[in-house]
């Protein structure tokens, strides 16, 4: 079918005019495919569709206009072919950008605004991230020098309405109806920061520096606002926190690169800031917006206003106030270490918890670390004291304060890390053997008469093995590999899967003459017990073993 002559364009037709919904979307799937699939012309000109440029100035055409004439079942799809299309054509081939802006400052329907708003912000996302060239500086300049003042003008609009609307909605939710215009004002606001950020992520356009203080205004203003009525769900995000979490986002942009500019309002955003931290208590709806509140609280430590942290209150407040509560494992942790172990897994040691209350709250231990390494040590240390006596009291009751502890010295003290060899250079090896020897190793044994007893801190003791491999002495690993190996009968997958991935790495160690750093006696007297166990792992239901633990089954024999 796609080599029907003008294919797409007859998909479009449908488009416009279909049949049923259903149809309309079926079709604007199809044309989807087709644009990512073809619209940048193959090598191989025998076999592959060909797309004549009267066809392509059409489909741009009626693009757009599909787009703009409402919302349907089609226009996720074709605003997705829009953006792809913008890649490559986008301003040189296809320069809709004038006649889109003239449009938007005519138009009152802010439904309408939206849309438009919505296309641009898709065509200038890559802005974001594109390598900086003089071709995508010189594309940026000309989208300045159409949309910076309309931009503008719409921000302060929109912060203004959006005041005056959220100030008569009180703190009741309404019915849908009525919010109606508030969302929209509220989306339009969303909107305009999303092509703001972009625009801002190459360079600080001049435009835009001169004009800072009205900017830096709207963004505060939005910032402090609160709206319960808006919260319609305890666990999704409502899209005044996420234009918060946005604002939040420009301003660690701007105070990560643009220090000189934004120094004159870096008191009152660390001010707002913080409030918003210490009213966000553990909503999972906002853990987006802490997260980047953290990562804000990072770029200062690391940048050159450290000094707003150079005092002892204030770092204490940041251990007690911001890291640790953000450092503790949640109730939904634990329900994803038993009901979804694998996704736990991902998160925990394999990367995916960037963007995470816990990965920002380690990277801020690490931030403090840079400038204040003795005060932040001391601070710290003496807090890991306070949740290991704690613990001591009430083990089955407190194990969050075990978990946590590890968490704070496995931030504290690892300078270097690579999910390949662990951590890398540390400035704190006495503070890692010894935590080993006291905390962990009894943990262990404990755990190795009884795996399934707290399991989320034997997880974590196994875990902190496997991330600081390299720091052990030698001589510790030899009577610690019966014990991890008594982990693997373990009925929680998360625990078999950390020691079996701890016992794989260890047995990988290497000296620097290139000897295994496990004894080889040790290895042999504990291969029968380590297969043994092994294989009743294997054992056990295959349809959720296999699924769920990647590690068991090739390390004996690496």
């Amino acid at each position: 079918m796609e080599r029907i002559p003008q294919y797409p364009l007859h998909l479009l037709q449908v488009i416009s005019q279909p049949p049923t919904p259903d149809m309309q979307q079926c079709c604007a799937i199809l044309f989807k495919n087709f644009i990512l699939a073809k619209w940048v012309p193959s090598e191989d000109e025998h076999t592959d569709v060909f797309i004549d440029e009267d066809s392509r100035k059409r489909i741009k055409d009626q693009l757009i206009a599909e787009v703009l004439r409402g919302p349907s079942k089609a226009q996720a799809q074709l605003l997705t072919s829009i953006e792809f299309i913008s890649k490559t054509d986008f301003p040189k081939n296809w320069n809709f950008l004038p006649d889109l802006v003239a449009k938007l400052q005519q138009t009152s329907d802010i439904a309408l605004i939206n849309t438009m708003l919505t296309i641009v912000r898709l065509v200038l996302k890559r802005f974001r991230h594109e390598y900086e060239c003089n071709e995508l500086l010189l594309q940026i300049k000309y989208v300045l020098d159409i949309i910076q003042q309309p931009l503008l003008t719409f921000i302060q609009q929109t912060t203004a309405a959006a005041e005056s609307q959220l100030a008569a909605l009180g703190s009741t939710r309404p019915a849908p109806a009525q919010l109606t215009p508030l969302m929209q004002t509220l989306q339009c606001y969303q909107l305009c920061l999303k092509i703001y950020y972009s625009l801002n992520c190459q360079g600080l356009p001049a435009f835009f520096e001169d004009h800072l203080e009205p900017i830096m205004t709207s963004l505060h203003k939005l910032l402090v606002v609160q709206c319960d009525a808006l919260c319609e769900d305890s666990d999704k995000a409502s899209i005044l926190d996420r234009i918060q979490s946005l604002i939040v986002n420009i301003v660690v942009l701007y105070t990560q690169r643009y220090e000189e500019e934004m120094a004159p309002f870096l008191g009152t955003f660390v001010t707002a800031i913080w409030n918003l931290l210490m009213r966000s208590g553990s909503h999972q709806r906002l853990d987006k917006l802490v997260t980047n509140a953290i990562r804000f609280l990072v770029a200062i430590a690391e940048g050159v206003h450290h000094q707003l942290f150079n005092n002892e209150a204030g770092m204490r407040d940041l251990a007690e106030r911001v890291i640790l509560p953000n450092l503790r494992l949640t109730e939904a942790d634990a329900d994803m270490f038993e009901d979804e172990p694998k996704q736990f897994i991902q998160f925990d040691t394999e990367g995916s918890d960037v963007g995470t209350r816990r990965r920002a709250a380690m990277e801020l231990v690490r931030a403090l670390c840079k400038h204040f390494q003795q005060n932040i040590t001391t601070l710290m240390l003496q807090v890991v004291a306070s949740l290991l006596q704690s613990y001591a009291q009430n083990p089955a009751e407190k194990w969050g304060d075990k978990t946590t502890a590890i968490l704070v010295i496995m931030s504290l003290c690892a300078k270097g890390f690579t999910l390949q060899k662990g951590v890398t250079q540390t400035d704190h090896l006495q503070t890692v053997i010894d935590f080993f020897n006291s905390n962990i190793v009894p943990e262990l044994q404990a755990g190795a008469q009884n795996p399934n007893q707290l399991p989320l801190v034997r997880a974590y003791a196994l875990r902190y093995v496997w991330f600081f491999r390299n720091q052990l002495p030698a001589a510790s690993l030899a009577p610690l590999l019966p014990i991890l190996v008594a982990h693997l009968p373990s009925t929680f997958v998360v625990v078999q899967t950390y020691a079996a991935n701890t016992i794989e790495r260890l047995l990988l160690l290497r000296d620097e003459q290139g000897n295994p750093r496990m004894p080889r006696e040790t290895m042999s007297t504990q291969l029968g017990p380590m297969l043994t166990n092994f294989f009743a792992v294997l054992g056990q239901d295959e349809g959720t073993q296999e699924s769920e633990d990647d590690y068991e089954g090739g390390c004996p024999g690496d």
